[in-house]
């Protein structure tokens, strides 16, 4: 799976998807995006070699 296929709830799940007001988000500042953004490319090169 490309990484730029990976997407976020809210991407996937927002207002402009869903309605306004209706949208999901994301977990915000408690969750680490960037580090499993990082662990999923390390991932993804691993199971590729």
């Amino acid at each position: 799976i490309p990484r730029h296929r990976i997407v976020t709830h809210q991407q996937v799940a927002g207002d402009d998807v869903r309605g306004p007001g209706l949208g999901k988000l994301d977990p915000g500042n408690g969750f680490n995006h960037g580090r499993l953004t990082n662990f999923i490319t390390r991932f993804l090169k691993e199971a590729s070699s």
